[in-house]
């Protein structure tokens, strides 16, 4: 067993000692909750713009921000409504509805642009860096929950057509001395989610005037952290002064024409029975939450005297592109080529899919897969070879996804995804590349990505490449003067 907690203990015990009463660190004097109403607003649309010029002379903190969505769902045929208890729940969590988003200064300067990928990365990060107790305060809020089968049952959720159109019935049947009553099919995850939509919406539907039944509108506020929207909110986690900002979000909307459906109808087994086709759309404005604060004197003071010299705060954060590929039924060994431009790529991501669902209503979750997976796997970076022997066994695959998972205290990988979980029902692949090894690859320059690898597969399949890729910043702050920069020339 590892040492370390016991040291912590014994420093703590130890400084108890010598310490009476440890001074508290600096607080914040003031720190207030306030918004940025949306540019330009208009009902429908599926990408809203704030303008942080109205506060670029306080200090301010997006670390605990969100954004504030009012959302609408409606059927998409007029006269067929939803079920009187719609089967509608988002796919994976609410982070399915943003498309994409873009952060940049007002010379013009991209801080952070990513678009397509979004609901992909946000639910493998969910996966890979959140264990079990986040979900118990967070998962909600988000309507976040992992996909699965009841406990003790034997899941069946492991084939395109058994996952498609969630089962939310818990039961198959009666129980007998021959039969298990136990649905293997009915989709946990996919009920939770419904849980959450619906609960969120009656809310708002009871203090409606008249109340709006659900089955012709939902109605509902969706609050999401922009922590999880991207990671540039994530890795500047300080106040910040003198910035003018353009924050622009792109949402899942029908207006959007996107080609990933946010939602997913869930099936009434007895009589067999799918939800309603459904349309999302934005009707009112957007609010853009964060916290505006002021110091102590003692702080102010010291952040004076930096502000008079100049200084830099440096982040680092990732940026992710999607890639798609099909594959034919028994293709055998195929190359991939991902990009020819990819600067400073850290890991590879790869999900393996029946055809024509991911995208679709009828899928729960961008990263359920079934069993559906790589027999093979390797990358190559301008043309050499990353790994020496490619991953080939689930249990190669699966350590290699957990050494990308992250650490708990005892230094343990700590995620919500099990072994058990992964080879049935969220078999996600990962190319972990920031260990260059003996590959010369300049973090400058452009870098070929090209994915080598073989599905045993008897009927054609989709496949989804998630490239991550790390990103610096410095934020320049002097006097009354804001600049940032950016690029790969930033690294050393």
């Amino acid at each position: 067993m590892s040492s370390i907690p016991l040291a912590y203990h014994d420093s703590e015990s130890i400084d108890g000692l010598f310490y009476e009463d440890k001074p508290d660190g600096p607080r914040y004097s003031s720190k207030n909750l306030e918004y940025l109403s949306c540019a330009g607003f208009e009902a429908g649309k599926s990408s809203f713009e704030f303008d942080t010029q109205t506060i670029t002379g306080k200090w301010t903190t997006t670390k605990e921000g969100f954004l504030a969505l009012p959302t609408t769902i409606k059927p998409n045929v007029a006269g067929t409504p939803f079920d009187d208890i719609p089967n509608l729940a988002f796919k994976g969590s609410i982070l399915s509805l943003i498309d994409g988003c873009e952060i940049r200064t007002d010379t013009g300067q991209v801080l952070f642009k990513e678009e397509r990928s979004h609901a992909f990365s946000a639910h493998i990060r969910l996966l890979l860096e959140q264990g079990s107790d986040w979900y118990l305060t967070n998962g909600s809020g988000l309507h976040w929950s992992k996909d699965g089968v009841l406990p003790g049952v034997i899941s069946e959720l492991t084939t395109g057509v058994n996952i498609a159109y969630p089962r939310i019935n818990k039961y198959s049947a009666g129980p007998t001395a021959l039969i298990n009553g136990d649905n293997p099919r009915y989709n946990v995850g996919f009920a939770a989610r419904k849980a959450d939509l619906l609960s969120a919406a009656s809310l708002d539907a009871a203090n409606a005037v008249p109340p709006t039944p659900l089955k012709d509108k939902i109605e509902l506020m969706l609050h999401i952290p922009l922590r999880y929207i991207s990671s540039w909110y994530e890795a500047n986690d300080t106040p910040i002064i003198n910035a003018r900002l353009f924050h622009t979000f792109y949402v899942n909307a029908n207006s959007r024409n996107s080609d990933y459906k946010p939602i997913c109808r869930g099936t009434m087994m007895d009589p067999l029975k799918q939800e309603a086709e459904y349309k999302v759309s934005i009707e009112s404005a957007p609010r853009l939450y964060y916290h505006a604060v002021t110091f102590e004197p003692a702080v102010q003071t010291r952040l004076a005297e930096k502000m008079l010299m100049g200084f830099t705060k440096k982040i680092r954060y990732t940026q992710t592109d999607i890639f798609r590929h099909t594959v034919a039924a028994n293709s055998g060994n195929f190359t991939h080529q991902l990009s020819t431009v990819v600067t400073n790529p850290k890991r590879v991501f790869a999900m393996v899919y029946p055809p024509g669902v991911v995208n679709g209503d009828s899928w729960p979750s961008p990263v359920v897969t079934g069993t559906y997976g790589f027999s093979a796997l390797n990358i190559t970076l301008n043309g050499s070879k990353y790994l020496q022997n490619n991953q080939r066994t689930p249990g190669e695959q699966y350590l290699a996804l957990k050494d990308v998972m992250h650490l708990g205290v005892h230094g343990d990988a700590i995620s919500s995804l099990s072994y058990a979980d992964w080879l049935k029902t969220h078999r996600i692949h990962v190319l972990d590349v920031s260990r260059l090894g003996t590959i010369d690859v300049n973090r400058n320059a452009p870098v070929a990505l090209a994915i080598e690898g073989s599905i045993a597969n008897a009927v054609p399949v989709d496949v989804v490449y998630v490239v991550q890729r790390e990103r610096q910043c410095e934020l320049q702050f002097r006097g009354k003067d804001f600049r940032a920069v950016t690029g790969d020339l930033l690294w050393k």
